[in-house]
């Protein structure tokens, strides 16, 4: 799968039914650039929404949401400063500078951690109006990274930011530890330097519209899902040993392996299913859907299912193997008996978990939406699987004795069990 993500900050408050209007009509008049798309809201304050979209022309994309939300978005105000705009060259050693072991001041300033960007850049912003606070050139630097088709991905270099209000001026420090000044100017100029320049200047006098917007490529997707595929894996060998040792049978692990696939899909069935109903407006208020996606949250929830699942799995064997004893023989009554004997306590876990999980669904936010819509499924398919599919399971292949009397539930503690 490819596409683009698309985040953004609205000026004012709106429900997520308004926005989701406002791109669904955006959608129709404009069917191949923004095809399909999905809207999330983003923390809690109804300002900020991700739009995704399997259009991965990113550009295009940001050209419909920036038309369709004219108006609505909470802009920045451009700043300008000497040399804004002006070509790296004609602003080398005018507004940007290398930092050397003998540096002591930029242009007449000296930030506080001059010293910890020794062979890095310093840029400074001389005559900043309208001025802007550390955080706000921060932020600006920050989103800017974030925007599809910059001029450079700054993410894995050290930035500070000093402001000088007196003077009116701003100092942006760089540092890239591959980059040394003093080993090779040339390339310190080419790939740092001047990236750094061209990305301050976009920054701060022409300030992003929306605040990231991120291309997703079928290779990072393939990545992603090899990970996912390799962790479940590995987790249903894990278990199907640890079962399989705890019992002395390879059927209770194949079992407990059988029930654990049928809640995983069960999960991922329900997560495709309410990406869909969350299109219509009826089943996305009621039951609060939105278009999940597969994503590694998702991966971790199924993951939760698979233990809690597991879980419940066990502790009916546990009863399973206590009711038989040393007959060696499991039939139908006693795989009825050892269900019922544990099914209030299956009930009552089951049931308190999931009152618990529901309540963070309703009220937790954006953030863990998805994650807790998969556990309340998954729940509910684990309650099921462990009594109704995986308890079953241990009768295939065993030869069922005649006459077989019912298991006797185990004696209570102090009571004395007749002769």
């Amino acid at each position: 799968a490819k596409g683009t993500a698309a985040q953004f900050e609205l000026r004012e408050p709106m429900r997520i039914e308004d926005v989701r209007k406002i791109i669904d009509d955006a959608a129709a008049a404009h069917p191949d650039k923004l095809p399909a798309p999905s809207v999330v809201s983003v923390g809690t304050d109804d300002k900020t929404y991700e739009v995704v979209t399997p259009n991965d022309n990113a550009i295009a994309v940001k050209d419909v949401l920036k038309a369709a939300l004219q108006g609505k978005l909470n802009l920045q105000e451009p700043s300008h400063f000497d040399f804004v705009g002006a070509p790296y060259a004609d602003a080398m050693n005018r507004a940007v500078f290398p930092i050397e072991p003998r540096t002591n001041d930029l242009a007449g300033l000296v930030p506080d951690k001059i010293r910890e960007h020794i062979g890095g850049v310093g840029i400074v912003l001389k005559n900043l109006q309208p001025s802007l606070s550390e955080d706000n050139i921060r932020k600006r630097i920050d989103q800017q990274r974030l925007q599809a088709g910059t001029s450079q991905n700054t993410g894995y270099r050290k930035v500070d930011v000093q402001v000088f209000p007196e003077a009116h001026a701003a100092v942006v420090l760089m540092t890239d530890d591959a980059l040394p000044y003093d080993k090779d100017p040339d390339k310190w100029q080419l790939e740092l330097a001047a990236p750094a320049w061209q990305l301050v200047n976009e920054a701060i006098n022409n300030p992003v519209e929306l605040q990231k917007v991120t291309n997703f490529n079928p290779q990072v997707a393939g990545e992603t899902q090899m990970q996912a595929l390799l962790a479940l894996t590995l987790s249903c060998i894990v278990i199907m040993a640890y079962i399989w040792l705890r019992f002395g049978n390879l059927k209770y692990g194949t079992a407990t392996i059988v029930a654990l696939l049928h809640d995983t899909f069960f999960v991922l069935a329900a997560i495709g299913v309410a990406h869909y109903l969350a299109e219509i407006s009826f089943f996305r208020t009621a039951l609060l859907l939105d278009p999940f996606r597969i994503n590694l949250t998702m991966v971790a929830a199924i993951l939760t299912v698979m233990g809690y699942s597991m879980n419940d799995t066990v502790v009916v064997f546990d009863r399973v193997r206590e009711n038989r004893g040393k007959l060696g023989v499991v039939t139908r009554q006693l795989i009825n008996d050892s269900i019922n004997q544990t099914l209030s306590r299956t009930l009552l876990t089951g049931g308190t978990t999931l009152v618990t999980i529901l309540l963070m669904y309703i009220t937790g936010g954006p953030g863990i939406h998805g994650f807790t819509f998969a556990l309340i499924v998954g729940i509910i398919a684990g309650t099921y699987s462990s009594i109704a599919i995986a308890s079953p399971l241990l009768l295939i292949g065993q030869k069922q004795p005649t006459g077989a009397k019912p298991a006797t539930p185990p004696a209570s503690v102090g009571q004395l069990q007749r002769a």
